[in-house]
């Protein structure tokens, strides 16, 4: 009897191992008007940035306090029609800093996913934020053909 209970127990112990914990999902999505930007006489413009502040007020209800881990990024980039040439950046900021703890490179104009970001940690003060580094005509305005967005699914 104390065999079968032995390995009754084992056996549980070892399912119970074997079933991964369930992790709780979520996304915060942010949209902001990207900005028009002057080409120089030189034909480059400054860089056009478009920012994503992560704030505590976006998470759920009785969340703020979890550790959450980001799963996914999902990007919309505007595009700049009348640019000679766009290199566009997304780029991901540890809170409250000055510098990038990642870049990608994505598309112009392109709505996507990327996963370059996954691991990183999703708290008040993360940034994302995308770069535009445009050619163009002297003297002119590109203006953006949409508003950016992105949206952070996450895990916790």
């Amino acid at each position: 009897m104390n065999k079968k209970l032995v390995s009754l127990s084992l056996l549980f112990a070892a399912a119970a191992a074997s079933f991964p914990a369930f992790a709780i999902t979520g996304s915060i999505t942010k949209n902001s008007a990207a900005p028009t930007i002057g080409i120089l006489s030189n034909g480059t413009g400054p860089v056009g940035l478009t920012n994503f502040l992560i704030n505590s007020s976006d998470s759920l209800s009785g969340t703020a306090s979890k550790t959450k881990t980001l799963t996914l990024v999902r990007y919309n980039i505007a595009a700049y029609p009348s640019a000679s040439s766009d290199l566009v950046q997304l780029c991901y900021y540890l809170p409250f800093q000055a510098s990038p703890a990642k870049c990608v490179t994505v598309n112009s104009g392109a709505s996507s996913t990327t996963p370059a970001f996954n691991s990183y940690e999703l708290k008040s003060g993360v940034e994302l934020q995308v770069r535009h580094t445009i050619t163009g005509s002297a003297g002119t305005q590109a203006q953006p053909s949409s508003q950016e967005s992105v949206t952070v699914e996450y895990s916790y």
